[in-house]
């Protein structure tokens, strides 16, 4: 999306706006950003691929290693998330702050894995495999990966002092979050979205035994358990810079202990424009067909779990018999077609299995989509701003340095070829709003 524009107004820090719009556009001020000069870019992909038992290039058209500003910051990176279809392997959870031949399993409560024959590379266009038979084993064995893209790194300390790395992605809303914890309540996790978090998965990396915690909801994503009597808000206090964890329990905040977080952002609407890829909600069961579960995009991607009852987590994705085959995120086994996956519609997922882990009536349910906005390719693309020595707005130049107030805000009228100058930005929270007048 190119844009030009004569003369400007409202240039602002506003706290909730990333992407780019119709008639407004935003852009993150984090590195530099040229207005009139954006790309599209894949942020999320479904890949199949049939093993080799040797090793392979998986070309998933997502980028996971390109340094794309003018800063190391600005660099991709992300989390590739692969099943084996046909065998019962495991679902293997590898990213790029934990590193090559590093893994995680969503299905177990092992500890952080070392295995060289494991991922091996991060690429430019998706990454490569090793021998593990868990994501590359001989034909015809086949997998599945669903590949998240960061498009920031950072690091630093939280409130406790403890250190932290984050790679994230604020166009899509997801961010990837590893973290040594404090054991004190009220220990601030950066996710450096500028948005509240709608979803997240915590593991403990360096101890065996514990599991999955949901930020949402009392779930553990290794399991099938209910929902619990405690709150999201009794162990956990969501905002728009962090996630402040209240407990002080092994599995999400021990002293010393490393975790790590993936996170999502819902999506929004910003004057009709659809801001972000994911959406994180829940629905009611009715118990017969024709239960249309409303979505703000046409997904690509689909995992719900009940929450009132015991229940797997299911994932069906478009280039799976189109949502007909299912795998599972707390489980090991194979793909099923036993019991039908979706409907997918324009703006909606309709569940067709009408029993109690997809639509019993009265059940409760939570879901997480990924919006398919790449002609039914099973991808997921946003827009961002690529990298100059400063935002130019046609021909007046705001400088990065700059550009905002002493308040974050400048109402005035920007000319052309006008330096606006202001003050120190925050990232993470300053936007800049550019509106034709």
């Amino acid at each position: 999306m190119s844009k030009v524009i004569d003369n400007i107004e409202d240039i602002a820090s506003i706290d909730n706006h990333i992407g780019l719009s119709g008639i407004t556009a935003y852009h993150l001020l984090q590195g530099n950003l040229a207005v009139d000069n954006t790309v599209t870019t894949q942020g999320f992909s479904t890949t199949l691929y049939t093993g080799n038992g040797s090793t392979q290039s998986i070309n998933t058209g997502i980028d996971m290693d390109t340094q794309w500003g003018n800063d190391a910051s600005e660099k991709f990176g992300g989390l590739v998330w692969v099943k084996s279809r046909s065998d019962a392997y495991n679902n293997i959870l590898s990213d790029t702050i934990n590193g090559v031949g590093k893994y995680i399993k969503s299905n177990s409560t092992d500890a952080l894995i070392s295995d060289a024959t494991m991922l091996t590379a991060f690429n430019t266009n998706g990454f490569t495999s090793g021998t593990n038979a868990n994501i590359n084993g001989a034909s015809p064995r086949t997998y599945a990966s669903w590949n998240f893209q960061a498009t920031h790194r950072t690091s630093g300390t939280t409130n406790h002092g403890k250190a932290y790395t984050c790679h994230y992605n604020p166009f899509t809303g997801f961010t990837i979050v590893k973290y040594e914890g404090s054991g004190i309540a009220g220990h601030e996790i950066p996710h450096h979205l500028g948005r509240k978090l709608d979803l997240g998965f915590i593991k403990n990396l360096t101890d065996a035994g514990q599991n999955w915690s949901c930020t949402k909801h009392s779930i553990y994503l290794n399991l099938t358990d209910a929902g619990g009597a405690i709150g999201d808000t009794d162990w956990a206090v969501n905002s728009d810079s962090n996630l402040a964890i209240n407990a002080t329990t092994s599995n999400i905040n021990t002293n010393a202990k490393q975790y790590i977080m993936y996170g999502w952002a819902n999506s929004y609407f910003d004057e009709n424009k659809l801001i972000g890829n994911y959406e994180i909600g829940t629905y009611q069961g009715t118990g017969v067909a024709g239960n249309n579960v409303i979505t703000r995009g046409k997904p690509a991607w689909v995992m719900i779990k009940r929450i009132d009852s015991t229940g797997n987590w299911h994932i069906c994705d478009v280039l799976r018999s189109n949502f007909d085959a299912r795998l599972v995120a707390n489980q090991s086994i194979v793909e099923s077609t036993a019991y039908e996956g979706f409907v997918i519609g324009s703006n909606y997922f309709e569940p067709v299995y009408n029993q109690s882990e997809d639509n019993a009536s009265g059940g409760q349910y939570l879901y997480m989509v990924v919006y398919d906005n790449d002609s039914a390719s099973g991808k997921s693309k946003y827009p961002r701003a690529t990298d100059t020595t400063q935002i130019q707005l046609n021909n007046a130049i705001v400088p990065l340095a700059n550009g905002i107030d002493t308040n974050g805000v400048k109402v005035s009228t920007v000319s052309k070829n006008e330096t606006v100058t202001g003050v120190t930005l925050t990232q993470g929270k300053n936007y800049i709003k550019i509106k034709e007048i």
